[in-house]
């Protein structure tokens, strides 16, 4: 703490924090090496604001205004090390030339961004109220009026809601309206959950307060104590409980302190109806506004990168998009996803790919092609066509007849007169491991090529993705798949939580607490809105549902519309030994692998030895079990190799010992199912 005291004894509170000093240090024209001099010094000093420099400002005597900023200054040179100069250019109360018009210009940059948000019109109108009523509340003095109202947000994407609340913590500061010092976000857990599974203590760093009381008087205590911050509040876990007598006390703890205290309630992207419901209690109490963030679709999120790439001065090619589109779906595969923090990351992988290209051959363009982006993508056929990708396939001839017949019939009828609408999705049918996912990738490139499908990319997903067991959600959840899969194909694999008596999801229908029946029907909810989007994009996507033939019988026997809709069944077998051992061999060629002395052998003879157990247990995993071994073998190949201060950077040699020590490998680690997205694979 900085104190200066005039002839009168008045002492002075000077304090600083780092927007502020920013803005003294930009509108006085300061060099900017003496603003990082002087924020480097303040680091980790406690600090605030703006109170004291207005204070100062205000002062009429000139002789006492002199004096305190002879203080400081010296304060400042003496305790935190600035220079001189820099004290001095801080320490400069004289009035700062054009601060409203600077102010101004501020505001309208944080709008600009504002409106770059994806999916974020509700919050873009918001703001443009705000700022067309701001004047008027100023004028009048009535900015509370602002202050009181609280906000309802749904928004599946917490990193969208955090960028999103940060700048409107500025946008309100520039307005004049309200001047938050922090924004912060926190989850409001189940009380009884919260101790059961943390026990006492479990609400403390609520806010940075220590509490150790029940979690929702721990969050009111602590928000009583709270100024000027805008807080976020996850809400999620209260959707079903949210009329609750203990959750209505909290909301009108909150309602106590809403003169300095901007409250955004947080919920998942929900469904209409249950987000009125939630509106509905929240308004009984405090004066709610409701914003919607639609989730982002994939070309959302590379017109995203697309302009972060045009503010570096790149662009992609249109090859390099659609590799971009590809890798998304990638990372979409395993379940876990996270919007713009994935897409963020795939942009910097791009640009140090990019760069590192240009640095090794010389060669600058602002274009980015796949020829730089060697790696991005795990496929190997994302730039391939039909035939070259069945010419990879062993063992693979009856699906792909099959597959053939079913593009050529779609595309026969899509071109008779009036019948353009004619239905694209499949059913296939057999065991995990027998080349679905691959069959599944090999008739988007095939419908694309026909022209059925406008961008043909693979999107894998389990059944348990579309059913989320909590309220209001799983409807929008598989809104939002299928909206990612228009123009592609969207398999679904691993049936099982489509069944009503598979989880909690799929519990006969009964009213919920709130009166709404039928909303515990998860698992009927997401077929019941999976089955009205294939029928409303028969002409622009592919629905694929993945199983083993009862499970496909029985979702048939479930939902009848699934007879007209997926007209086309594609059967899938066992491979054989021979089909096993040929597939091992050739995706380790495909991938650069070379074969020591005896490899090629002892991989025959392994699978001609293969105890028939272990080929008819119900686990088998057929070309899974296949590329876990080819895996394992690489991995030990690569050991071996560092182990003998060999290069690795090539495709590793593999050696009969290599396959002989992976072929140990118990039945139940070779049966796994790979969520890493692995290249290997069928090689494509």
């Amino acid at each position: 703490m900085i104190s200066a005291s005039g002839g009168n004894d008045m002492n002075i509170l000077i304090k600083l924090n780092e927007e502020f000093v920013k803005k003294q240090f930009y509108a006085r024209k300061v060099p900017s090496e003496l603003l990082e001099e002087t924020l480097s010094a303040l680091e980790g000093v406690s600090i605030l604001g703006k109170e004291a420099f207005s204070l100062v400002i205000r002062l009429e005597k000139e002789e006492l205004l002199e004096q305190a900023g002879e203080k400081a200054v010296q304060a400042l040179v003496s305790e935190y090390e600035i220079s001189p100069e820099a004290a001095a250019k801080m320490m400069d109360f004289s009035p700062i030339p054009d601060a409203p018009d600077r102010e101004d210009e501020q505001a309208a940059t944080v709008m600009d961004e504002i409106r770059k948000i994806h999916g974020a019109e509700e919050f873009i109108s918001l703001c443009e109220e705000i700022h067309g009523v701001a004047p008027r509340l100023l004028r009048r003095q009535a900015s509370q009026v602002f202050i009181s109202r609280s906000y309802l947000v749904s928004c599946e994407s917490g990193e969208v809601l955090s960028l999103s609340l940060n700048l409107f913590s500025r946008f309100l500061k520039e307005e004049g309206l309200f001047e938050a010092v922090r924004v912060v976000e926190r989850k409001v857990p189940l009380s009884a959950a919260m101790q059961q599974s943390m026990g006492p203590g479990a609400a403390q760093n609520i806010l940075g307060q220590n509490q150790t009381e029940d979690v929702l008087e721990a969050f009111s205590s602590a928000l009583a104590l709270a100024s000027n911050i805008i807080v976020s509040l996850d809400i999620s876990e209260w959707i079903d409980r949210i009329d609750a007598p203990e959750f209505r006390d909290f909301l009108e703890s909150l309602q106590d302190n809403t003169e300095n205290v901007i409250y955004v309630f947080r919920v998942p992207y929900l469904t209409r109806i249950t987000l009125e419901m939630i509106e509905t209690v929240l308004c009984d109490i405090m004066h709610i506004r409701t914003l919607t963030f639609v989730p982002h679709n994939v070309c959302q999120l590379q017109e995203m990168v697309e302009d972060e790439l045009a503010d570096m001065g790149y662009r992609l090619d249109e090859d390099a998009g659609r590799m971009f589109r590809q890798r998304i779906t990638e990372e979409k595969a395993d379940g876990h996803f996270s919007g713009i923090l994935t897409a963020d990351k795939i942009l910097d992988e791009i640009v140090y790919m990019k760069m590192c290209y240009e640095a090794r051959t010389g060669e600058e363009s602002e274009v980015i092609s796949p020829v730089h982006l060697e790696g991005l993508v795990r496929s190997r056929s994302w730039d391939k066509d039909a035939d070259q990708i069945i010419a990879g396939l062993t063992g693979f001839e009856e699906p792909v007849s099959q597959l053939r017949e079913a593009v050529e019939d779609i595309a026969k009828k899509r071109t008779k007169k009036g019948n353009t609408a004619a239905p694209m999705h499949m059913c296939f049918t057999g065991d995990v491991g027998t080349g679905r996912s691959t069959a599944a990738r090999l008739a988007a490139v095939m419908l694309r090529e026909k022209g059925l499908l406008s961008d043909g990319l693979l999107f894998e997903h389990r059944s348990r993705d579309f059913v989320i067991p909590h309220l209001g959600r799983t409807v929008p959840n598989t809104m939002n798949l299928c909206r990612n899969a228009v123009g592609n194909v969207l398999l679904v694999d691993e049936l099982e939580d489509f069944f009503p008596e598979t989880r909690a999801g799929g519990e006969k229908p009964r009213p919920d607490r709130n009166g709404l029946e039928g909303d515990t029907d998860y698992a009927g909810q997401a077929m019941s809105v999976l089955l009205t989007l294939m029928d409303d994009h028969r002409q622009d996507m592919t629905v694929i549902l993945a199983g083993s033939a009862k499970d496909i019988a029985r979702l048939r026997e479930l939902y009848p519309d699934l007879k007209q809709l997926m007209p086309y069944e594609i059967t899938f077998t066992d491979f054989s030994r021979e089909n096993m051992g040929e597939i091992l061999l050739t995706i380790a060629d495909k991938q650069g692998m070379r074969t020591g002395k005896g490899m090629k052998e002892a991989v025959r003879e392994y699978f001609s030895g293969l105890d028939e157990s272990i080929l008819r247990d119900h686990k088998f995993s057929n070309a899974r079990f296949v590329q876990n071994l080819l895996e394992r073998t690489r991995s030990r190949a690569i050991l071996r190799m560092q182990m003998n201060g060999q290069d690795v950077k090539e495709p590793p040699t593999l050696e009969r010992s290599d396959f002989l020590y992976a072929a140990r490998s118990g039945s139940v680690t070779l049966n796994r199912k790979d969520r890493t997205g692995s290249k290997y694979g069928f090689g494509i």
